[in-house]
């Protein structure tokens, strides 16, 4: 009985107990629950009785540098007692891409508020401050002040311009908010200048500057101004623009690969880098992706960023707050006192990595006075930071469940205009890939157009070739076919030149050679191509020689390319072709006297897919090829035209080792027919010729060329016949064609190769790209030229193996 007693009465204490603990975890909930709804209640409360600054930030929601700078700014509002209310809006801007749409997301925010409940609007990063800039954006009577932004800036373009030649005159922010009402803020200056010298100053045989800014509006306006630095004050330096305006990451990587592999005096120079072409967002440390692992030419940041990871170092704007004065200028202007608006400039200074500096070998008593060499964080504090910043995320991770409810509720009502601006942005996409589709079809349509007048020619005289029974008749079907001929390939070739101009890769093969017989021979070539009697084609050149090293074919591509085009517009009068020697280059010149370019379509000539004329041969890729060329030259093009009159077009080489002679002395090197000539008398007679090729005309072909050379032919038509073939027999040249069946060209070559066979191979391909003669080579090819064949190509390749040489 008593423990039946004892066992109720002990079950009624715990029903008892959990009854209390219920209570009280309800009753705690509730006073949290009122508490909280208290606390929005007193801050919608006081949004209604205080006067609201609108902070307007470039970045996203999560970004570091936006939530410090919040902290800071309401920091010193509760510190100095102002009446003012903080709201955000985040722009979200990404790439220069979508510039054209800033202004309009600009005007959304602003619409959201009266201006009477406005004190003041700040502006975070370059984007949200030149959209504010723009006309018809800023709020009259309204104060307004910029952070993270630069002094000089770049305007926002009408319409899209193409931004791999893009580059816009520099615009004065500082000034330009002065002069739009009330301003101030905090700015950065970079000093190119300074960066440039400190380079000269530990690399003194630099000669090129690979500059890498990324596809932000930072970015675009910091590559406008290092090209405007780099040609007014350091004409003998190449600038090489990596910028992500017009390059994805792996672009700029190639690109990079391409310029330190050709140039040894090679410096990179850092900027921003935040977006690529692509339109992603990288994280600061994404500025390793730029890199090869075995890259190991020295890099300098104008910015901060890469420094200790793969910069030495540079002259840097340290980034301070200095918004006091904001706060302050705010209250003033409110108050109705006498505000001291004014820009504060972050001060720059030399700072450098210990352990870059380490790597390259460079003396901390070489550095500038004042400079500041960083080390790295040992490792125990670096092991409690990172504690300390868990412990941080875990705290806000917390403060966000506390508000979600609340967050929810606002973006709520945010949805519906949400939705109309994507219905926008859909539509704008919807008209821009219908647009592209266009400009497709439309260049699909104008190549194959191209393409197939030539190529009509060619198969139509070929066959009345055949039935020719006049002598007259065949020279004049043939002379047809061979104007044909040249222009398809020159079509081709085009192609070719755009499919490298896109991927980012201009091949360069300077060489030494006279000015003044390139021209003699390009005159002579050129005047065949003047149909007309009324245009006479004039040559000016100065009497004497004039050697220099450049790439000869890009400039005869240069000037072939001004010829022809004026060949096209001129029915009357003369050409001029001709070149001088102009403060340290060649300036090469075209005139014309035929019918001009109107002012307003001057700027568009040397667009892609640009023409003057619908009528007119060609599809517009000649002029914008030639300016491809001197931009990867480090050199100027442009036309000087009237309408009516004519015009000139003009390119300017870069060239310092230029070396000018009187009557032709210092060796003019000879034409093309001479130069044939001295090849055929140089290569041995009797060589045993092995010609691996599958197609029965390409064999043809090669055997009619090697005819007169070789005593005895034989053919394989696939690579591992050719194998079988080399081990049999000895001989003194293989033609070896690399796209070949059952085993390919390159393969064959290794093969012949690995059995100590050192029979001079030339590898022949109807792919004409760099990476293929490459390719060849390592393979263990002695030489590469690509088809169609050129008998003085052939030649050239046969002379340059030693063992089919008469030396």
């Amino acid at each position: 009985m008593l423990r039946y007693l004892y066992i109720k009465f002990y079950g009624e204490i715990l029903i008892f107990q959990n009854a209390m603990k219920k209570g009280i975890y309800f009753i705690l909930t509730f006073v949290f629950l009122l508490m909280t709804v208290w606390t929005e209640v007193r801050a919608q409360s006081a949004s209604t009785l205080s006067k609201v600054v609108l902070v307007i930030s470039s970045y996203s929601s999560d970004s570091q540098r936006t939530a410090e700078f919040m902290g800071n700014f309401e920091r010193l509002l509760n510190e100095r007692k102002y009446p003012y209310v903080c709201h955000i809006a985040y722009m979200g801007y990404l790439g220069f891409e979508d510039c054209q749409g800033w202004t309009k997301k600009m005007r959304d925010v602003l619409d959201g508020y009266e201006k009477e409940e406005l004190a003041a609007v700040v502006l975070l990063g370059h984007e949200a401050w030149i959209s504010y800039l723009q006309p018809d954006v800023t709020l009259p009577d309204i104060p307004f002040y910029g952070c993270y932004v630069n002094e000089f800036g770049v305007p926002i373009p009408e319409n899209m311009p193409d931004f791999l030649y893009w580059y816009p005159e520099k615009l004065d922010l500082a000034e330009a908010a002065r002069k739009a009402g009330h301003s101030g803020g905090v700015m950065n200056r970079y000093d190119v200048e300074a960066n440039i010298e400190l380079i000269k100053r530990l690399y003194p045989e630099t000669t090129r500057i690979a500059f890498i800014t990324d596809n932000s509006y930072e970015g675009a306006a910091l590559g406008t101004l290092m090209r405007e630095v780099v040609v007014e004050k350091y004409p003998e330096l190449n600038l090489a623009s990596l910028r992500g305006l017009s390059y994805a990451i792996p672009q700029i990587r190639v690109r990079m690969r391409h310029l330190v592999d050709n140039t040894s005096n090679t410096v990179i120079l850092l900027g921003t880098w935040r977006v690529d072409k692509s339109g992603r967002y990288y994280p600061e440390s994404s500025i390793k992706e730029l890199f090869p692992e075995d890259f190991n030419f020295p890099v300098f940041t104008m910015t901060g960023v890469g420094l200790g990871t793969w910069a030495i170092g540079g002259y840097i704007p340290q980034n301070e707050w200095n918004i006091d004065h904001i706060v302050d200028d705010i209250h003033a202007y409110n108050t109705e006192q006498e505000p001291e608006s004014r820009f504060v400039y972050n001060p720059n200074s030399y700072v450098f990595s210990r352990q870059m500096l380490e790597k390259y070998g460079l003396k901390e008593q070489n550095l500038p006075e004042g400079s500041v060499v960083l080390t790295g964080a040992d490792e125990q504090v670096k092991y409690y930071r990172t504690l300390l910043w868990v412990a941080i995320g875990v705290a806000v991770i917390f403060a966000c469940l506390l508000i979600l409810v609340f967050w929810l509720l606002y973006r709520n009502r945010k949805m519906n205009r949400i939705l109309q601006h994507s219905n926008e942005q859909l539509a704008v996409a919807k008209e821009q890939a219908e647009q592209s589709n266009k400009l497709k079809s439309a260049f699909l349509a104008n190549m194959s157009h191209e393409i197939r007048t030539p190529l009509n020619a060619i198969v139509g005289f070929s066959q009345l070739l055949k039935d020719a029974e006049l002598p007259e008749e065949r020279e004049e079907y043939w002379n047809i076919i061979h104007v044909n001929n040249d222009l398809l390939l020159r079509l081709i070739g085009d192609i070719l030149d755009l499919s490298k101009i896109e991927s980012g890769m201009i091949e360069l093969r300077p060489e030494r050679f006279d000015v003044s017989v390139l021209f003699t021979e390009l005159h002579t070539s050129m005047r065949q191509r003047i149909s007309s009697p009324d245009v006479a084609l004039l040559l000016d050149i100065p009497k004497t020689s004039c050697m220099v090293t450049l790439d000869r074919n890009r400039m005869s591509q240069v000037i072939t390319n001004f010829v022809t085009n004026a060949i096209k517009f001129t029915n009357k009068g003369h050409i001029c072709m001709g070149y001088k020697v102009d403060n340290g280059g060649i300036r090469v010149f075209v005139e014309d006297t035929g019918i001009g370019i109107e002012k307003e379509k001057q700027a568009k000539v040397f667009d892609r897919f640009y023409k003057l004329n619908d009528f007119a041969q060609g599809f517009g890729l000649g002029m914008s090829i030639c300016r491809a060329i001197m931009d990867a030259k480090g050199g100027r093009i442009g036309v000087d035209s009237e309408l009516g009159k004519g015009s000139i077009f003009w390119a300017w080489f870069p060239c310092p080792d230029l070396v000018i002679c009187n009557d032709g002395q210092d060796g003019l090197l000879v034409g093309e027919n001479e130069e044939e000539k001295d090849l055929e008398q140089l290569i041995r007679k009797g060589l045993n010729v092995l010609i691996v090729e599958d197609n029965n005309n390409h064999y043809l072909l090669l055997e009619r060329m090697m005819k007169r050379y070789a005593a005895r032919i034989s053919r394989a038509e696939n690579g591992a016949d050719a194998v079988q073939y080399a081990l049999r027999e000895d001989f003194d040249l293989i033609l070896m064609d690399i796209g070949l069946p059952v085993m390919d060209g390159l393969e064959a070559t290794r093969q012949i190769r690995k059995h100590g066979i050192d029979t001079c191979i030339i590898a022949v391909s109807a792919e004409a790209f760099e990476v293929n003669s490459n390719h060849a080579v390592e393979a263990g090819c002695n030489a590469f030229f690509s088809k169609p064949v050129q008998r003085l190509e052939l030649l050239r390749s046969i002379s340059e193996c030693e063992s089919l040489t008469k030396l």
